[in-house]
């Protein structure tokens, strides 16, 4: 399977891929404000923990899923960066109705649209850093990407935090046209005011031109695909329960701390946002740093042994911070937490880029992302949040439900990874 690979300057490689990361970074700091929020959106709506856990992550999924394919088709087959440009304008303009929302209806709404949005980057963004990026910087360029996820979520807890703070300390925040509007409000406005921005900072993206045109992905690659979808079912799998553990802990801990520990939401932001920002992006830089040295010493299974690394990681030292200490202990255990699951981010898209031919990679990472989306993101919170209302009585105790979700998960991720390791040899050994 050889790459298409555009005539470019090494140095452009990485411009490209930071570009994308700011991009990715904005997503998911539109994605995961959320959760700080959850206190004013209860107070504001009048919901409990099982419709906040829907808003955090079922509705929100469910649209990913169904928006990727449609979107993918795109991404393989016409302007990847235009693509990305408009999806941004769209995911900005829903974070800005999720903030003049009148009901809870209206925010599920405004949830599915940002999904919508943000369902255009990823298949356009990975088929985009499979063209540029040769073999030998394939998990470090995914990696470097994939950052955006930590730096966006800590942006989105330390920011939010912050502001918070700031908007609660005096009220002055009157708009024009809108007038005046709550602190969870001014947030969200303020967030979405940021896409347009970026959109011209990606002008400076150049679309690489394709050396297999879209149209001639025929009818062996596609018996191709088919014929490997169980490799790539238990790597998405996989890799989608390590992200479930990690999407369910990100939605609550805001609660988790404020109810157990009595911090302020605006403290535990400040706190949170520094440690997965810092220990986030620590780790998903030294997983495709070492998946990249394993694949130069000859471990062609090199980005599931660091998965399975990862998994044994976040068993062991990832879920301390829910034991019964003081809080400012517990919150220094979330630092090993967030460094071992953050250790995955990328390198499924690594391991599907040698499983699959590049002009074909936007849809088989929408195939990948609807099995990541709905267990991490759309099951993860959700699952946290019924968990809570069916057998704990939305009693405010959000320790059990957490270990239950994330410790199950992350076992579980680590047995798909296992059961992928020859299928996954035996898939790459033929296409060499």
């Amino acid at each position: 399977m050889s790459p298409e690979r555009p005539v470019a300057r090494p140095l452009y490689l990485w411009f490209v891929v930071g570009v994308l990361l700011l991009t990715s970074m904005l997503s998911f700091l539109d994605r995961q404000v959320l959760s700080l929020l959850v206190a004013p959106l209860q107070a504001e709506f009048q919901i409990g923990d099982a419709q906040v856990g829907l808003l955090l992550g079922g509705v929100f999924g469910l649209a990913y899923v169904l928006a990727g394919l449609p979107l993918s088709y795109v991404a393989d087959r016409g302007h990847r960066r235009n693509l990305i440009i408009a999806g941004l304008l769209f995911w900005s303009l829903a974070t800005a109705a999720t903030a003049l929302s009148r009901s809870f209806g209206d925010l599920l709404l405004a949830r599915a649209a940002l999904a919508i949005g943000e369902a255009a980057l990823a298949p356009a963004a990975y088929s985009l850093i499979a063209a540029y990026a040769p073999p030998h910087q394939a998990a470090r360029a995914t990696s470097v990407y994939s950052l955006g996820v930590y730096l966006g979520a800590g942006a989105a807890v330390l920011i939010g935090g912050v502001l918070l703070q700031m908007i609660e300390s005096g009220a002055y925040w009157t708009l024009p046209v809108i007038g005046a509007v709550q602190p969870w409000q001014a947030v969200l406005l303020l967030l979405a005011s940021a896409g347009p921005a970026l959109a011209l900072l990606l002008l400076a993206v150049r679309e690489p031109p394709r050396t297999v045109p879209a149209s001639q992905a025929g009818s062996a690659q596609w018996t191709l695909l088919r014929g490997r979808w169980s490799v790539i079912l238990l790597l998405a799998s996989g890799f989608a329960l390590m992200g479930m553990s990690g999407y369910a802990s990100s939605a609550w801990l805001p609660s988790y701390f404020v109810r157990t520990h009595g911090w302020s939401v605006a403290t535990f932001g400040m706190t949170y946002g520094i440690i997965i920002s810092v220990f986030g992006g620590a780790g998903v830089l030294f997983g495709g740093w070492l998946a990249d040295r394993w694949t130069a010493a000859g471990h062609r299974d090199a980005v599931l042994r660091v998965g399975l690394l990862a998994s044994a990681g976040s068993v062991v030292f990832g879920l301390w911070f829910l034991l019964p200490i003081d809080g400012r202990v517990a919150a220094a255990f979330i630092a090993p937490s967030t460094f071992t699951i953050a250790m995955t981010g990328g390198l499924w898209a690594a391991g599907l880029r040698q499983l699959v031919p590049v002009v074909m990679i936007g849809r088989a990472t929408a195939l990948c992302l609807m099995i990541m989306t709905l267990a991490g993101l759309g099951l993860g919170p959700t699952l946290v949040g019924w968990l809570s209302h069916a057998f704990f009585k939305g009693d405010g105790s959000l320790a059990m439900p957490l270990l239950l979700v994330c410790g199950g998960s992350q076992i579980l991720g680590g047995v798909a990874l296992w059961a992928a390791r020859r299928p996954y040899l035996s898939a790459i050994s033929i296409s060499s």
